[in-house]
């Protein structure tokens, strides 16, 4: 996970909750990974404490909030523009008539609260005009912000003029009581609204990591430059191979009959990388094990073309003669007709 991890931006960001630390068992804590050092407290002691599960979500812990105090950091109130949270619902199918808050400041600071209307699956319209939201990389109103229910979703939550947080609390809505009835896999907070293509650099990560696309049903992107901010050493797209696509029959008098059974060939696309550190290797490592050979992904080609439907045709990693800390990477890529 070490290159993965650089995956995620690091500018502006105010705390970043990956679970690592998590054990079976009531945590009293949560440790920040980013260098803002806004560690979480349980606000409960005891059994009234946030749950540890190993294990859960492609082989990672998760946060359990099964009816208990949330954790909370009071120190150094951020202004909040963008939060990207892996989080589902698992009480029921919908909130009950309560405000189940997910994420908010202590006493000021609205984001993510589920709606208190009768059988409401929404989170509440906090009415500002300049926030966003998005489920699993879809975009949603303001006042339709559907939450995760079925499984677990990567949800992302901001607004352009900011919000003035006076802490972090995680599982709660400010003062309120009725807490958070469910799961929390990884959490993100930035001091700024993040860019298309650092959004795709976090969706990214959190398809690898959890393999998130599979049960969402989103789409996942080969780890080009921009997303990566490797750069291949050769993109080449073959020449269409219409022998691939084309019968003929000869005759005896030496004409012949063609049969064409698409009306076009596999695309193929040969990409190298060399001079890779190992770390840097484990992004394409993880992502072959995650699109195999029968799972599509969608690939940006070197001139800004997007491509649905492609796979992997091939995957290698190696090393010039004994120059195992400098790696060469080569993906063979196909689109069948």
């Amino acid at each position: 996970m070490a290159y993965l991890e650089a995956l995620i931006p690091t500018t502006d960001l105010i705390a970043w909750y990956n679970l690592e630390e998590v054990t079976d068992a009531r945590l009293a804590s949560l440790a920040d990974a980013s260098t803002g050092a806004r560690n979480l407290t349980a606000v409960g002691s005891g059994s009234d404490r946030p749950l540890g599960v190993t294990d859960v979500l492609n082989g990672y812990p998760i946060v359990r909030f099964d009816n208990v105090s949330p954790f909370l950091n009071t120190t150094s109130p951020p202004v909040v523009y963008d939060i990207f949270i892996v989080a589902k619902y698992t009480l029921a199918a919908n909130f009950g008539g309560a405000y189940r808050g997910l994420i908010s400041g202590e006493t000021a600071g609205d984001a993510l609260v589920g709606d208190s209307a009768a059988s409401s699956t929404k989170f509440l319209n906090i009415g500002t005009g300049t926030s966003f939201y998005y489920k699993s990389q879809t975009a949603y109103a303001a006042s339709a912000q559907e939450a995760p229910f079925a499984q677990f979703e990567l949800l992302r939550y901001g607004d352009t003029a900011g919000i003035a947080f006076d802490g972090i609390q995680l599982g709660n809505h400010k003062a309120l009581t009725a807490y958070w009835r469910g799961d929390v896999a990884d959490v993100l907070i930035y001091g700024a609204v993040q860019s298309t293509a650092n959004a795709r650099r976090i969706a990214l990560f959190y398809d690898l990591k959890y393999r998130l696309w599979l049960t969402n049903s989103t789409t996942l992107y080969f780890p080009d430059p921009t997303t990566t901010g490797i750069y291949w050493r050769k993109f080449d797209e073959t020449p269409l191979d219409w022998d691939d696509v084309t019968e003929s029959h000869e005759y005896q008098d030496k004409g012949r009959s063609f049969n064409t059974f698409a009306d076009t060939p596999p695309r193929v696309w040969s990409i190298d990388y060399s001079g890779l550190t190992p770390e840097e290797a484990e992004v394409f490592d993880a992502f072959n094990d995650a699109a195999r050979r029968d799972r599509t992904f969608s690939l940006i080609d070197k001139w800004g073309v997007t491509w649905t439907g492609v796979r992997i045709r091939n995957y290698s990693r190696g090393h010039d003669d004994h120059k195992s800390w400098s790696k060469n990477v080569s993906f063979t890529l196909v689109k069948y007709p």
